[in-house]
């Protein structure tokens, strides 16, 4: 399989299996966008939870040239470890929500 398809899959799945989990029994509504042709991958949820609106974009992934880049990460699962278990290599995951001062150190 080319590394791009791979790439794909691997996002989604971790999208839809977040959803699957996470959002099971949830009242918001939950909307994954998957643009392939373009390499977004975005979670949202949104709706009324108890008496206040909801929407956040817990996730949100880009596949950009042969990188995956994680541009936003606010749930407790570790993409990084998610997306190797599924085959990313380790150098083609960038944290994109970092600055380059912040990776130098880690």
């Amino acid at each position: 399989m080319d590394k791009i398809l791979e790439y794909q899959t691997a996002v989604k799945t971790i999208i839809q299996d977040y959803v699957s989990y996470y959002y099971e029994e949830s009242t918001l509504n939950v909307q994954t966008i998957f643009d392939d042709e373009q390499g977004h991958y975005v979670l949202i949820h949104l709706g009324w939870q108890e008496d206040q609106w909801r929407y956040g974009i817990p996730l949100h992934m880009d596949i950009i040239e042969d990188e995956i880049w994680i541009q936003r990460n606010q749930t407790e699962v570790d993409l990084e470890d998610e997306l190797m278990a599924l085959g990313v290599l380790e150098e083609d995951i960038v944290l994109g929500f970092y600055t380059s001062a912040d990776t130098t150190n880690k």
